[in-house]
């Protein structure tokens, strides 16, 4: 499923329920809730080994052909006095050209644009493992340059062979995923022993459409088959990205995960999945393994079962190591924000809304200081147009208020939250 068609598709099944939705009732989480379905037939995964953290990662964008006005070949290598070259890709607009080791394939084309004739120019983007002593070579068709990267800092740019190329010095990267799925929504948080804990969903493409077989008129060829999302899980700690682990089956419709780390080292993904057209918030815990054995996941637990679309879930971890989820939910005709600590014997086991307005409230964000307060703040429409609300639940989680964070008549939304060492709340929208 494309990302607008999930879109869509989240928004159908909110104007479903307009003609039918009934208040939250309790008795939504269970122990014992089915594993997501998964689509018949297992394919074969590439074997994914440790992935080593290089400490001296360089990322560079180098763009060829800048006076080009015609068909123009710039094929050529690349290489690094020190270090060593991470990966090489070439581009021409979305299409990847050919490349290998240190060699790549670089033309500027004639296309249109806007029924206009245009140059399409190159892009070669190269990361190294590389110290800022390091000088770079570059030798193409239509010549040679080199620079020092400790000469280009990050953000800076600078013109060679006539202000024809331009190198661009970008912040260090690494590619944790192959070229197998499209990956996208990565969610990450940190333990209390230093490791990172990465969530993130993977799409399979499905079978490729034969056009030829379609125009015949078989059109069942157009029915997607094969293709799916799956969410995994992947750690670092601290030197190399660890092979990732399966959270959910595949085939899969799944939307943004997250993740948060317990008290107890247990890692918690949530995401929203859709089940019988309604989309629905799942859940399971991953004890990592301790000495040299074995990790352990927990069942799915399935959060929500009200009609309606569950979705947008984020996570944060309070000062006494419990995970605490909120998301945005479609009750009684509007979209409010529901918070929950899904534990058993919790005050805030189940889920409740804390937004306040008829109006809909979208896109939360969640934080907790060490003092054990926990933070929501989402976005509404309640005065008609879209301001920053803030909830605040004290330690004793009973004490607490929402108030307004930017309400003036200008687009105030999508905020993000953060707590510092001195428990200073930020907020960025």
């Amino acid at each position: 499923m494309t990302r607008r068609r999930r879109l869509n598709s989240l928004m159908a099944g909110a104007a479903v329920v307009v003609f039918g939705v009934v208040a939250l009732s309790g008795g939504q989480t269970s122990k014992k809730a089915e594993p997501p379905s998964e689509q018949s037939g297992q394919r074969k995964r590439p074997i994914v080994n440790p992935l080593p953290m290089p400490e001296r990662m360089v990322s560079l964008e180098i763009r060829p052909g800048l006076k080009d006005t015609q068909f123009t070949k710039w094929d050529g290598s690349l290489s690094v006095s020190e270090g060593r070259i991470l990966d090489l890709e070439s581009y021409t607009r979305n299409a990847r050209s050919k490349s290998k080791d240190n060699r790549f394939q670089a033309r500027s084309v004639m296309g249109k644009q806007n029924m206009r004739d245009v140059v399409i120019r190159p892009r070669i983007r190269v990361r190294l493992d590389a110290p800022e002593s390091a000088t770079v070579r570059v030798s193409t068709e239509r010549g040679d340059f080199h620079f020092k990267l400790a000469d280009l800092a990050v953000g800076a740019s600078k013109r060679f062979l006539d202000d024809q190329v331009q190198v661009e010095r970008e912040q260090g990267s690494l590619r944790l995923t192959g070229p197998e799925t499209e990956d996208d929504y990565p969610a990450a948080a940190q333990g209390k022993d230093g490791a990172i804990w990465l969530a993130y969903v993977a799409y399979q493409p499905g079978r490729e459409i034969v056009m030829e077989r379609v125009k015949a008129g078989n059109f069942e060829e157009l029915e997607p088959k094969g293709n799916g999302d799956q969410i995994w899980l992947r750690r670092f700690d601290g030197k190399v990205w660890h092979p990732p682990l399966e959270v959910t089956g595949e085939g899969l419709h799944v939307w943004r995960p997250t993740a948060a780390v317990d008290g107890q080292g247990n890692v918690w993904v949530a995401w929203s999945q859709q089940i019988d057209g309604d989309w629905e918030i799942f859940y399971r815990r991953y004890t990592p393994p301790k000495d040299n054995g074995a990790g352990t996941w927990s069942d799915v637990v399935r959060l929500t079962r009200a009609p309606g679309s569950d979705f947008h879930v984020v996570a944060a971890t309070d000062a006494a190591g419990t995970v605490w989820l909120a998301w945005q939910a479609w009750r009684n005709n509007h979209f409010d924000i529901l918070l929950a600590a899904p534990v058993a014997g919790h005050p805030w086991s189940e889920p409740r809304a804390i937004s306040r307005s008829s109006a809909n409230n979208w896109t939360p964000a969640i934080a907790a200081d060490s003092r054990g307060r926990v933070y929501v703040a989402w976005d509404t429409y309640d005065k008609g147009n879209y301001d920053v609300m803030l909830f605040t639940l004290d330690k004793d989680g009973k004490s607490n208020e929402v108030r307004a964070v930017a309400d003036s008549p200008k687009f105030e939304a999508r905020p993000h939250l953060a707590c510092d060492k001195q428990d200073r709340l930020w907020i960025a929208y």
